[in-house]
């Protein structure tokens, strides 16, 4: 029994430097889609003018969670002529791009402008799932009272097992 544990410990081993490394390149991944969408906003910014209907990515703190996340916004003016942003949901955004008062000249970099975007928001969504997906599973996985019941029981086996050896050693010294 004495052989397995090293493989073991290599494997663990082995299994958390890999877990780190994936870890890494999901950090990387992350951080260029969080450069490339503020590169997509300024583009957004430069081929837009300055007027109701313009669209951007903005980040907004979630409620729940406080953590910082791009939201696509559209410029508005609201009563008494006070300008502001509302959120647009993302699905949809594709539509609203404008195509009269200025942001015709645009329109065809613009449209596609969102749609890129819209994807790269998707695909940092569905990073970021995907994290927090697994984290959860290893953190249930070591809190789960199945694992504590699975190890109780082994624990037992050992002891009844440890008990009957020295039973055994003992008979055979008498």
């Amino acid at each position: 029994s004495d052989d397995r544990e090293p493989r073991t410990r290599s494997t663990l081993t082995d299994l958390v430097g890999e877990l780190g490394g994936i870890l890494e390149r999901a950090q990387k991944e992350l951080e260029e889609l969080e450069t490339v969408i503020q590169i997509a906003d300024h583009l957004l910014e430069m081929l837009q003018p300055h007027a109701p209907g313009k669209i951007r990515i903005v980040w907004w703190r979630k409620q729940k969670t406080n953590e910082l996340t791009p939201v696509f916004v559209q410029l508005t003016v609201g009563k008494g002529g006070r300008w502001y942003l509302k959120a647009v949901a993302t699905k949809n955004v594709h539509k609203l791009v404008r195509r009269t008062k200025g942001f015709e000249v645009n329109h065809a970099q613009i449209y596609r402008t969102v749609v890129l975007a819209k994807e790269l928001l998707r695909r940092r969504g569905k990073l970021l799932g995907l994290i927090r997906q697994h984290m959860q599973a290893i953190n249930n996985t070591f809190q789960s009272d199945a694992m504590r019941a699975i190890f109780a029981e082994l624990r037992e086996i050992y002891a009844a097992y440890s008990a009957s050896i020295s039973h055994s050693v003992a008979r055979s010294q008498s």
